[in-house]
């Protein structure tokens, strides 16, 4: 999912630039999909996995146990 969400983030910002500047708003409705699609990943994620958008473990690392 994690790569999804790049390559869905990295061509909407391509398609927004392209679109901008070709003055096509066809091209802009793309980038508007792409970003979406990849905000929807983010949220996907972020109710699958509690707060944090993705786990890559444990937040507390470092820190001593609490009693």
């Amino acid at each position: 999912m994690r790569r999804l969400k790049l390559f869905l983030a990295a061509l909407g910002f391509t398609l927004a630039a392209a679109g901008v500047a070709l003055d096509q708003r066809p091209l802009v409705w793309g980038a508007m999909a792409g970003l979406g699609g990849a905000l929807a990943i983010r949220l996907l994620e972020r109710r699958n996995h509690g707060t944090r958008a993705c786990s890559h473990g444990p937040t507390n690392v470092g820190t001593p146990p609490t009693a």
